[in-house]
């Protein structure tokens, strides 16, 4: 009579069979576990130095990782369990020891990663703080350091764009700074459908023109715009009772249409 525990494990398998297995769960794991050790090898190389010697590229590569790094380390703890399990299913459990000193080292070079991080946006926004923004009306103007400016959320809304694209560009685009920051700084501002037009888009130096004139070519489209605004004043909801702030409320969303609508492109009756 078989054994029924034996029945409740992994089919019967030779000891060459269970070794070819347990090499391919592995080599799965161990593709997020090299992804880790690249991002903590890159955090090493950033932190070694002060951060105004930094590459700016390079800086921008590491902050990218860091972005995916949650869910690369989320795989890495998925794939060690179902190595874990399939040790245990097959009696096997001896062989471990490996696995559990790699899981240890892995753990150690996310925090670390996640740690330098940290360090690099923290003195990041204090130059951001220190830095005064240069004006160049008056030589008085020029010596103000004005508060930071926080970049908008844009969903999507044709109705926020012109707005959003343009202080985006004052803020981002227009900047002595690299594209792979630009590109970063685009996609932390993005969000809703407009994220969405972008998400397949590559992480790269090569990539923010073409994404940021994409995106300006689809939301600079003044049917689109004109039709928008014209919705949001038609899909005002009814007056049910007269009253001062109701009235307010319509003479505001009114006078925001009709305001964005003369300086439209796509109406320029309206400015006539």
């Amino acid at each position: 009579m078989p054994d029924p525990e034996e029945q409740k494990g992994e089919p019967a398998q030779t000891r060459e069979q269970f070794s070819s297995r347990l090499k391919l769960m592995r080599f799965k794991r161990d593709v997020f576990g090299a992804t880790i050790k690249a991002a903590k090898d890159l955090s090493m190389e950033v932190a070694e130095v002060p951060l105004e010697l930094v590459e700016r590229d390079k800086v921008g590569i590491f902050k990218a990782r860091c972005a995916e790094l949650s869910s690369v380390y989320t795989n890495f703890q998925v794939h060690q369990d179902q190595i874990v399990e399939f040790c245990h299913r097959s009696g096997q459990l001896d062989v471990l020891r490996l696995d559990v000193e790699r899981a240890r080292e892995v753990e150690s070079e996310y925090y670390q990663t996640l740690a330098v991080r940290d360090l690099i946006e923290a003195k990041q926004e204090s130059r951001a703080e220190e830095r005064p923004i240069a004006v160049h009306h008056s030589p008085s103007s020029q010596r103000c350091s004005l508060p930071k400016i926080k970049i908008p959320q844009f969903s999507g809304e044709f109705t926020d764009w012109e707005a959003f694209r343009d202080l985006f560009k004052s803020i981002v685009h227009d900047r002595d700074i690299s594209p792979t920051e630009k590109f970063s700084y685009l996609k932390t501002a993005l969000s809703g459908d407009a994220l969405a037009l972008i998400s397949s888009v590559p992480f790269g130096t090569a990539y923010y023109p073409v994404t940021w004139k994409e995106l300006s070519e689809y939301f600079d489209n003044p049917k689109l715009l004109t039709f928008n605004y014209v919705d949001k004043l038609l899909g005002f909801p009814p007056i049910a009772e007269a009253s001062l702030h109701n009235l307010q409320n319509f003479v505001t969303t009114f006078s925001e249409v009709y305001a964005s609508l003369k300086t439209s492109a796509g109406c320029p009756e309206f400015g006539s």
